[in-house]
């Protein structure tokens, strides 16, 4: 962090695709913006399956070298072994080079990038950041919280915790090709399921699951693995990561300080999903951080109230189906495909799900 200021009109903590959004928006319109990012480099080991919808280019253009493969279709393989195919347009992402092209944006509009330096308090508009050699304060007017589901910048603005769930990715070399994404559900992927979004010549396979006492995720990923007929020894880049599964928090804005993606809770409940989401949150953040400084304005509401404009109904209808799971979730893998099928997102009966419905649907 060698000749940094120490005052500058945003501070973004994270430059994940959420954080990068904002601090390339924000450079964009002149404004002097610092990114702070505890990784050595972005993008890598890749700890999502990397799909975005088509419709993200509704909020920024994906440029055509970071688009590893085009999708049409989702294949959903059931408890019963039974597989259902539906429409899903999109693409699956070489997602460092997708984040690299903002970030170059951003610099060359004039932003900061400090690498390997971690936040570790944030105070109003002061943040201590941490490198290896020493720890300083930097200042800003605004600050965004785009450091993921053990964000820092949270614990400014709520003491409230977030339900996490976890997974495990690994990177394979495809034997044929792959032209859909496929998930897997399973009695033993508890409130998750198994993926594979193909890359070409490899996919990303991976797993995600939510905790329960007493059981190993390693000991589910390796009944995943078998299932696949996949050796681990093929594996490449074997990571996990942490995925936020309680929905968009209530308290995402104090001061002048806000949450986006991740740390704000933003990744779909269900999904799990949380590229397109955080870019949408970064883009939404930065516009009306904008819209402040020029004005000469302080409060953060417009955002939290924007925010729940966009993400307020779908998350609420995805928490309703992630309850109905909860509930119902089944050994018996006919009974659990009926659950699956009124609350997984490919189904027609995902957006039926009534407030407060609490009768099992999956008994005879």
């Amino acid at each position: 962090m060698a000749n940094l200021k120490n005052k500058f009109d945003a501070a973004v903590i994270g430059a994940g695709p959420s954080g990068i959004a904002a601090a390339n928006d924000l450079a964009r319109k002149g404004f002097n913006v610092i990114i702070i990012e505890k990784r050595p480099r972005l993008g890598l080991p890749v700890r999502c399956a990397e799909f975005v919808p088509k419709q993200l280019y509704t909020y920024c253009k994906i440029p055509k070298n970071s688009i590893a493969q085009e999708i049409e279709n989702l294949e959903t393989h059931m408890p019963d072994d039974s597989i259902v195919i539906t429409k899903s347009p999109g693409y699956i992402l070489n997602r460092h080079l997708f984040e690299n092209h903002y970030l170059q944006e951003a610099l060359a509009n004039g932003a900061t990038l400090a690498l390997e330096s971690e936040v570790i308090y944030v105070n109003h508009n002061q943040l201590l950041v941490k490198t290896k050699t020493r720890t300083r304060s930097i200042e800003a007017s605004y600050i965004i919280g785009a450091d993921g589901p053990l964000s820092a910048a949270r614990k400014y603005i709520t003491s409230n915790k977030i339900q996490l769930a976890q997974s495990l990715q690994g990177v394979i070399t495809l034997k044929t090709h792959q032209a859909n994404s496929k998930v897997f559900f399973h009695p033993d992927y508890y409130m998750g399921y198994g993926w594979l979004f193909p890359k070409g010549a490899t996919a990303n396979l991976g797993l995600g699951v939510s905790y329960r006492p007493g059981i190993s995720i390693n000991d589910i990923w390796s009944k995943f693995l078998e299932r696949l007929k996949i050796d681990n020894a093929s594996l490449k880049s074997l990571t996990g990561g942490l995925i936020p599964v309680s929905g968009l928090m209530k308290n995402i804005a104090k001061n002048n300080v806000l949450l986006v993606g991740d740390a704000a809770g933003i990744t779909h409940p269900i999904t799990g999903a949380g590229i397109a989401n955080g870019i949408i949150s970064g883009v939404t953040a930065a516009a009306i951080i904008s819209k402040n400084l020029q004005r000469g304005r302080r409060g953060l509401e417009e955002y939290e109230q924007e925010i729940q404009t966009l993400f307020g109904k779908s998350h609420a209808l995805a928490l309703m189906n992630r309850k109905y799971q909860e509930e119902h979730w089944n050994s018996n893998p006919e009974l659990l495909t009926r659950v699956i099928k009124n609350t997984w997102i490919a189904f027609s009966s995902y957006s039926h799900r009534k407030r407060g419905e609490v009768k099992c649907k999956v008994a005879d």
